[in-house]
């Protein structure tokens, strides 16, 4: 099924049953895919309205405020995320650690950096293995100048993922020591 006739058939449902929160989130999905970012977050929007404990929607509707280059929005609604996830069970725990890390680069992005690492600290309290957090904090520590915690997670985060061996993270690795060293 392509994405038009997933909307198409996602409009019906929603005609059928206006109330269901779970239409309107899976064709803001669609319409996230085909790029329009307007529909897409009016969806997330119904959704939200509907289901106001759906961390999913909270999730979806910040990377779409995030798209359309809402940062405060979309923090605002990792915040929510986080509220209806965080010390719960634990597949809800991973979602908070994904909010917090999303939420980390936001503050990040914006110079809120203290902010930021204590975002980027949550997640990896959350998942100790994701290497996306540990790089996104080694750059906030870079931005502040606390160059051996940032090489210490850099370093971390190529040992978690081989892929970064050869890769952005192994040449930043290699040029902060060379400055370091000269």
């Amino acid at each position: 099924m392509n994405n038009s006739a997933a909307v198409a058939d996602l409009s019906e449902a929603i005609r059928l049953k206006p109330k269901l929160s779970k239409s309107y989130f899976h064709r803001s999905n669609a319409y996230k895919l085909f790029g329009n970012l307007d529909e897409a977050l009016a969806d997330s929007t119904k959704s939200i309205e509907l289901t106001p404990n759906n961390h999913l929607a909270y999730f979806q509707h910040a990377l779409l405020k995030e798209k359309i280059g809402d940062l405060e929005g979309a923090i605002h609604d990792l915040s929510h995320t986080i509220s209806l996830t965080w010390n719960t069970v634990l597949p809800s725990n991973e979602m908070a650690s994904l909010a917090f890390a999303l939420r980390g680069n936001l503050r990040r992005r914006k110079g809120l950096l203290d902010y930021a690492l204590e975002d980027f600290n949550n997640a990896l309290d959350l998942n100790p293995y994701s290497e996306n957090a540990f790089l996104e904090r080694a750059s906030a520590y870079l931005e502040i100048g606390e160059v051996e915690a940032g090489l210490r997670d850099l370093t971390t985060a190529i040992g978690l993922n081989p892929r970064y061996k050869g890769g952005t993270a192994t040449c930043l690795y290699e040029v902060i020591l060379s400055a370091l060293c000269c």
